[in-house]
């Protein structure tokens, strides 16, 4: 399985710059920490809240 994720600041050019600031970062970072969290709900190790 993957995960395609496309994002896009609202704002216009202050939104792009926000992007590139913060979003690239944060975004990417958000996936994998999710991931993980499925996968380990999945695996039955963690209790879905």
């Amino acid at each position: 399985m993957s995960d395609v994720i496309e994002f896009a600041a609202p704002l216009g050019p202050l939104g792009r710059i926000a992007e590139m600031l913060a979003l690239r970062h944060y975004m990417p970072n958000l996936i994998r920490v999710r991931n993980q969290y499925i996968k380990q709900v999945a695996e039955g190790n963690l209790a879905a809240d």
